[in-house]
């Protein structure tokens, strides 16, 4: 009996598409796994970040008064190394805190400096009202004048508080700047006469200790002649 069945040509391999390798494939995969889970891990710590920020910011607001509790205008309030001013009323808000304790720092022109604590809540922030006790001051005034002389060079007359240099006039007077409450040397120097030195005790307000009478000195006379003529 005939065999009709039909004969084909052997099949050209080179032809036919191959697949890709089943190891490649898996080593593919499991790459794009790594990254994305890298991508996931770095947002999750970005988003607690961002989280942490956020909700542990807190305000803080307060009230600077003087020891009349009358409103204290600019005065500087700082904390955390944030600073803000007092209002017209005296109040002051500062924004995006840490929540804990914060020290905070009050100082006004004219007014002596505070420090204090406050206990700033989460999200609900924290209050520090404080009052500020004026500084107080003395002055200390006077004028020069060198015994039997009355054509006197007052530019060569050197006038210090503590070490301070005073400045004084063309007549002789003196006026020191604000000094804190206390005792301190007053010390007057100048060519040919004996130096003073006097120690005084600065009180609140303007103090006048009237004329300052300075001895001529025969001795530094003859050093200076002594020195001009070469004897």
């Amino acid at each position: 009996m005939a065999d009709n069945r039909t004969t084909y040509p052997p099949l050209n391999k080179s032809l036919v598409p191959v697949k890709g390798s089943p190891k490649k494939s898996r080593s593919w995969l499991k790459g794009f796994a790594v990254v994305l889970a890298v991508a996931v891990v770095q947002g999750l710590i970005f988003s607690g970040l961002w989280v942490s920020q956020v909700w542990t910011k807190t305000p803080l607001v307060g009230l600077v008064v003087d020891e009349a509790n009358l409103p204290i205008v600019d005065a500087i309030v700082t904390t955390q190394g944030k600073t803000t001013i007092t209002d017209e009323e005296g109040r002051y808000k500062i924004e995006n805190l840490q929540y804990g304790q914060s020290e905070i720092a009050v100082e006004a022109p004219g007014y002596n400096s505070i420090t204090g604590v406050a206990n700033l809540e989460l999200r609900t922030g924290g209050e520090f009202e404080t009052q500020l006790t004026a500084e107080v001051f003395g002055t200390i005034a006077g004028v020069v004048r060198i015994s039997g002389e009355d054509d006197v060079d007052y530019s060569s007359i050197e006038v210090r508080i503590n070490d301070d240099l005073i400045a004084v006039d063309n007549l002789g007077r003196f006026e020191s700047p604000q000094l804190e409450l206390g005792q301190v040397r007053l010390e007057i120097k100048a060519p040919e006469v004996k130096e003073y030195t006097q120690l005084l005790d600065v009180k609140q307000g303007p103090i006048d200790i009237g004329d300052v009478v300075l001895g001529i000195d025969r001795a530094k006379i003859v050093q200076v002649q002594d020195w001009y003529t070469g004897e």
